[in-house]
C-alpha cells in the first residue's frame, strides 16, 4: 500500500513540475495575447464611436441646412428628423464618453504595456 501511494504521489509529483514549466512557458504567449485582446476590444469600441459621431454629425448638418419654412409642418420627415437628433444625441454623448476612456488605454498599450498590465491585474484584484 505505501509502495503504491509513493508511485502515485511521485507521478503527481511529476505531473506538478510539468504544469509548472508549462505555465513558465506560456506566460509571456499569454500577456502578449492579453494586450492584443485589449487593444482590438479598445479598437473596436474607438470605431464604433467615431462612426456614430460621423452619422449623427451629418445628421445634423442635413437639418440645418432646411429652411426654416420645413421646419413649421409637423410632417413625419420632420418628425423623424428631430426623433433621430434627440436619439442621435443621447447616443453620441454615451459615445463620446466611451471615446474619451477608450483612447487612452490605446496609448497606454501601445506606449506602456508593462504599466498597462500591472493596471488591469490590480482592478481585476480590487473587482474580487
Amino acid at each position: 500500500m505505501d509502495a503504491r501511494m509513493n508511485e502515485i504521489l511521485d507521478k503527481l509529483l511529476q505531473w506538478l513540475e510539468a504544469a509548472e514549466g508549462f505555465a513558465v512557458e506560456q506566460t509571456p504567449i499569454v500577456l502578449q495575447e492579453i494586450l492584443a485582446w485589449k487593444m482590438a476590444e479598445n479598437i473596436i469600441y474607438v470605431v464604433i464611436a467615431l462612426i456614430w459621431l460621423s452619422a449623427y454629425a451629418w445628421h445634423v448638418h442635413r437639418c440645418t441646412e432646411m429652411s426654416s419654412d420645413d421646419w413649421e409642418d409637423a410632417t413625419p420627415r420632420n418628425i423623424r428628423f428631430v426623433t433621430l437628433l434627440i436619439i442621435g444625441g443621447v447616443g453620441g454623448l454615451i459615445w463620446f464618453l466611451e471615446l474619451c476612456f477608450r483612447l487612452p488605454n490605446i496609448v497606454q498599450i501601445y506606449f506602456a504595456p508593462r504599466v498597462f498590465l500591472i493596471e488591469y491585474v490590480s482592478r481585476l484584484l480590487k473587482s474580487e
